[in-house]
């Protein structure tokens, strides 16, 4: 079960004196959600199709009952990448079983000429057509494969972010523009799971006038035990290029030693388990085991790169002692940083600097150094503590999680755990870029959303971010949401990082939680609300959905989601949904009076914050509405404040934020003011 849905949406910021941006960008994804017909792919069969299954946001695929079947979806592809762009494809799948040969995979036919290239995956290997390329892979694994061009003639293809192929587009057939995925090739059998395909058209990096910035974004959004890598990266001025990325990553989709990691055991290791993605280690029988993780570390970061580990473990149960650590030693001079992860605190090493934590709960846990010589230490998107590597011993670059201590207990899950080296904010001729690097990769279900944005300018520095997000891994009121309720709440659940509420039993019941808001957006920040949300039954009219009460004055908004359509409040804008299917809602605002509402990636919705009720900031999400009752499931709620695009001396730039998820959901219900609408109480 691939715990991490793997995303990748590269992006790109060209800044220039006349700035050349994406005017027309091109997004066609299947993220399994629903079957592709119901989302806009056409489907095309032969003798009747696959069998076919949804789980955790993966399409399963199976044609082993014949040779003669074909299940392919397709879309037209009504452009190709001009000057500036980039084309990425990007597709995750794994195929269990196999008879005869590769039939599973992706074919671009280019819109603006004839051409086209196709990618086969099979069992153990992968095919691209028509030069009959073939590449190796792990057998019965997810594998994410992507592949880049500029022009739709030239291409490179990366498997698991590793570059494994450049070549050329076919260019003399298939002169009609399309895209597609899935059981394309008759004579041949499979049982396949595609987790995602995705086809796109981003901007490019570019360069003029010495100055270059890149933005590098890679999410992804996957259902069922994944998350969402996101990756966020710029490199600028004309000497300043990752010339060598590095990216050192364990998902939780097989056991590490079968993914390119080396494992360390003392007396047998710990008892293991892979469940929803997430590795088990449990040495609570013996405390002498010892059963880590290792790699080779080649490269510390060079100037304008950063090296960043992120891990998202829980320890459910402990010892005096923590047993189970990430940490890595420097490739190039003696040196290394170790962070032990225990049931209720952490330490770093080896200076034995104590943080506390949530017990028994899930913690992301990254670390940053431009240097490897001093370093951040952020818990949950929070700033936590500031430290130096240890410089004088381990000599020997490598990278290691796992149970690394003996002689202590630990019940401990690993979600994933990433080592990497990526560009980092530079700044010349004083200008400042920030990058803001985003990883949220959750549990079970989804996505990943991954948050990236720009400030730029001497002034356009995010001073103190915000970052209140629910993202289904506890109940909100464990993971320091306030619960609200009427009438005893909803009756709820939580299944595969989705949190359910269901007041289908009285039209009385209310069940929301909430957090202050502090703060608003400052010049040169955006603020972003996204949540994600389906309502499976509905009685009268939408009762769930998120509010946001401006931090520094009067004011709010509001929005509820019902079965088929969804209600901005106070002004009563109504927008249409697809009924009983997840949605995606995403609210921007520079300034908390103007924002823009996107449903599902696209704009939906234009509109300002009531400015005159409700003049004490809070955020929040649920089933804030009574006289109205649903069955609803929340993917994650998010409230933030990130840096946005900015200009400054005649420079313009245009940032690509972008996401993808299947996660959680937000909304939050106004405290104790009701404002009566008709016979709509809402909180």
């Amino acid at each position: 079960m691939n715990r991490t849905r793997f995303f990748v949406a590269a992006a790109a910021i060209r800044m220039l004196y006349s700035v050349a941006i994406c005017a027309d960008p091109v997004s066609i994804v299947y993220e399994g959600d629903d079957y592709p017909e119901n989302v806009g792919w056409q489907r095309f069969t032969q003798y009747g199709g696959a069998e076919r299954a949804l789980r955790d946001g993966v399409l399963t695929l199976d044609s082993m009952r014949s040779r003669e079947i074909a299940d392919y979806y397709r879309q037209p592809w009504l452009r190709d990448p001009q000057p500036g762009e980039l084309f990425v494809a990007e597709f995750r799948l794994r195929v269990n079983e196999e008879d005869l040969f590769a039939e599973n995979g992706i074919v671009i036919a280019r819109a603006e000429g004839y051409g086209y290239l196709e990618i086969l995956v099979g069992f153990d290997n992968l095919v691209i057509l028509p030069t009959f390329t073939v590449i190796p892979i792990a057998p019965r694994a997810f594998h994410t494969l992507s592949l880049y061009s500029v022009d739709m003639d030239r291409y490179d293809f990366f498997v698991d972010g590793a570059l494994m192929h450049s070549g050329r587009f076919e260019n003399e057939t298939l002169n009609s523009g399309f895209c597609s995925f899935g059981d394309a090739v008759v004579g041949a059998a499979s049982q396949t799971e595609w987790d995602c395909a995705r086809f796109l058209i981003v901007p490019e990096p570019s360069s003029m006038v010495g100055l270059l910035i890149l933005w590098l974004l890679v999410g992804r959004k996957m259902s069922a035990r994944r998350s969402v890598v996101a990756l966020c990266a710029f490199a600028l001025a004309s000497n300043v290029a990752l010339a060598h990325p590095v990216s050192i990553v364990y998902e939780g989709d097989d056991f590490p030693e079968n993914v390119g990691w080396d494992r360390h055991t003392q007396y047998g290791g710990s008892e293991r388990s892979l469940i929803d993605g997430a590795l088990t280690l449990n040495s609570t029988t013996n405390p002498d085991v010892v059963d880590y993780y290792q790699q080779p570390w080649l490269n510390d970061p060079s100037s304008g790169a950063v090296f960043v580990v992120e891990v998202r473990t829980r320890v459910t149960q402990g010892d005096f002692f923590p047993k189970s650590s990430f940490g890595v030693a420097r490739a190039e001079s003696p040196g290394w940083v170790e962070v032990a992860i225990g049931y209720d605190s952490l330490i770093v090493l080896p200076f034995w600097a104590e943080i506390p934590l949530a017990p028994a709960s899930w913690h992301t846990v990254a670390l940053r150094s431009p240097d490897m010589l001093s370093f951040d230490l952020f818990v949950d998107g929070a700033f936590v503590h500031h430290g130096m590597f240890e410089t004088e011993t381990l000599n020997q670059g490598f990278c290691w999680f796992g149970d690394s201590f003996a002689r202590v207990l630990s019940h401990t899950e690993w979600d994933y755990a990433r080592f990497l080296i990526v560009p980092e904010p530079f700044s010349l001729a004083g200008m400042l870029v920030l990058g803001l690097l985003a990883w949220r990769r959750a549990n079970a279900r989804r996505a990943v959303t991954a948050w990236c944005a720009l400030a730029l300018a001497s002034n356009a520095a995010l001073a103190d971010p915000v970052s209140i997000v629910y993202e289904g891994d506890d109940y909100p009121e464990n993971v320091g949401w306030q619960r609200f309720t009427q009438y005893g709440g909803a009756e709820r659940a939580l299944r595969d990082g989705v949190l359910t509420l269901d007041s289908m039993s009285s039209r009385d019941i209310a069940d929301y939680y909430q957090q202050p808001w502090l703060r608003d957006p400052e010049s040169g920040e955006l603020f972003v609300a996204e949540f994600r949300v389906r309502v499976q039954t509905e009685d009268l009219f939408p009762d769930n959905g998120i509010i946001i009460a401006r931090g520094e004055h009067f004011g709010y908004v509001e929005l509820l989601v019902g079965y088929d359509q969804l209600i901005v409040l106070p002004h009563f804008a109504i927008l249409p949904l697809a009924p009983a299917t997840w949605h995606g809602f995403t609210l921007r605002s520079s300034d908390m009076v103007d924002f823009d509402l996107f449903v599902d990636g696209a704009l939906a919705h234009s509109g300002t914050f009531e400015t005159e009720t409700l003049n004490r900031g809070f955020c929040g999400f649920g089933d804030g509405v009574v006289n109205a009752s649903s069955y609803t499931e929340w993917d994650y709620a998010r409230f933030r404040i990130i840096p946005e695009p900015a200009s400054f001396a005649g420079f313009a730039i245009t940032g690509l934020l972008f996401m993808l998820t299947n996660t959680r959901a937000l909304l939050e219900r106004r405290r104790h003011t009701h404002v009566h609408l008709s016979n709509i109480s809402i909180m």
